[in-house]
């Protein structure tokens, strides 16, 4: 995701702002603005000791560890604006010292004294967008529910848990759960309340403060090609002759067909291979069929899809045929952590069903479900997930629940222990 926030409200924003260049805008005289001061001070530093410190006495429910992260990535941030401010919330403009673009960002506090942050993230603000607001009134208001009732009726995936979904909105909103909310706390009310029935981790209201910029005319009318990042980050022939590849996500394009193909051609010749998908966060594509279909010497049954649009299940099988060697008869480990996620399942799931892999690692995020985005309007979405891949034998998949691993270690410790077990299993094989 290209955002970082969390649950809250935004209670008033200008619509525009013109950003002085030199020294850094007063940080407003209030409980959030002194929060924010003191958080933007600690995370600037760097000091993991000060963060923890922070942490514990402000804002308790930041997990440290992910925080730190996000200050690795960013390098820390300079403050360009304050876009709104009052007692218990200010909302203002970053730019971060080690990545492009500026982000918007929020720190929202408790009422209480002494007082606790309740809210703090930021959110990119892409380059030429209209930056419009947080506010809603009641007709985008009812349109967003009203939109949200509809798609669960026609389209989820599993038409009785549709229904209850579209009864719950219905009647959330005729009490007024709604009622009053801006539109980053209408978003993340209308997930909760879906994903509460549902537990579907693929279901979820979209909402962005601005409007993206229009594309120029030379684009509209002739599209120029954008370099495309297929995800496979590395393949590698490690010690014992075992094949290494890291798969970050897929992406539906014949260009990433092609690097699949050149990957399977320079591990064509390993006696052992190792697929790392703990940082797949999914995506779509034939890249992930086609790399399945390596591993297996005949067609094989892979799991089934059933489409809510249509009410047609497909039969999923390996390719009769694939350029360059197979690689049927190898040992196969899949490396999977809790960020895997979606089509990095998907993939270790057919391995993993057929008994074809050893899967290393931590149970995954539990995502199976393909979506299609609904827009709303300039600022909402929603997406919908309408089909499942599913084991044609048990009727199962991987929603809510993840895969869990036949070995499970910590995600770090995976590669170290699927390297064992390969070396292992070519020992055995030698004798």
């Amino acid at each position: 995701m290209a955002t970082r926030w969390f649950l809250g409200a935004l209670l008033s924003v200008l619509p525009t702002l013109a950003v002085a260049a030199g020294a850094a805008p007063p940080i407003p005289d209030t409980p959030a603005g002194h929060a924010l001061d003191s958080w933007l001070t600690v995370f600037n530093n760097g000091d993991r000791a000060g963060i923890e410190g922070f942490v514990r006495s402000r804002a308790s429910w930041l997990n440290l560890d992910a925080h730190m992260t996000w200050r690795a990535q960013t390098g820390g941030y300079d403050l360009l604006a304050i876009f709104s401010s009052d007692p218990t919330d200010v909302v203002f403009l970053l730019k971060a010292r080690a990545t492009p673009g500026e982000e918007i960002g929020r720190v929202t506090v408790s009422a209480t004294n002494p007082t606790q942050i309740t809210e703090l993230g930021t959110f990119f603000f892409p380059a030429g967008a209209t930056f419009i607001g947080f506010r809603v009134d009641d007709a985008t208001r009812r349109k967003v529910v009203d939109t949200s009732i509809a798609k669960m009726t026609d389209l989820y995936v599993f038409p009785d848990v549709g229904k209850k979904m579209a009864q719950q909105l219905a009647k959330r909103e005729k009490e007024g759960a709604y009622r009053g909310k801006d539109g980053e706390t209408l978003a993340k009310l209308l997930t909760a309340d879906l994903q509460g029935i549902s537990h579907d981790k693929h279901l979820r209201v979209n909402f962005r403060p601005f409007e993206l910029p229009p594309l120029p005319q030379a684009v509209v009318g002739h599209p120029q090609p954008e370099p495309i990042d297929c995800h496979f980050v590395k393949a590698e022939r490690l010690p014992k002759n075992i094949g290494y590849l890291k798969i970050d996500g897929f992406v539906n394009s014949d260009e990433c067909v092609q690097q699949a193909i050149g990957a399977m051609a320079f591990l064509a010749h390993v006696d052992a291979l190792i697929f790392d998908m703990r940082d797949n966060g999914g995506g779509g594509g034939g890249a992930g069929g086609l790399l399945l279909s390596y591993l297996f010497d005949t067609p094989t049954r892979l799991s089934d899809y059933y489409d809510r649009r249509t009410g047609q299940t497909e039969h999923g099988w390996t390719s009769a045929n694939v350029p360059g060697t197979r690689l049927a008869s190898i040992p196969v480990y899949v490396l999977i952590s809790h960020a895997t996620f979606s089509m990095g399942e998907w993939f270790t799931f057919q391995l993993q069903r057929s008994k074809r892999a050893t899967v290393v690692g931590e149970v995954s995020a539990g995502g199976a479900h393909t979506t299609e985005t609904e827009v709303i309007d300039d600022r909402f979405s929603i997406r919908v997930p309408f089909g499942r891949p599913f084991d044609p034998v048990t009727n199962t998949d991987w929603e809510g629940v993840g895969i869990a691993p036949d070995v499970k270690v910590p995600a770090a410790d995976a590669m170290a222990a699927a390297v064992k077990l390969a070396t292992e299993a070519l020992r055995q094989r030698e004798h």
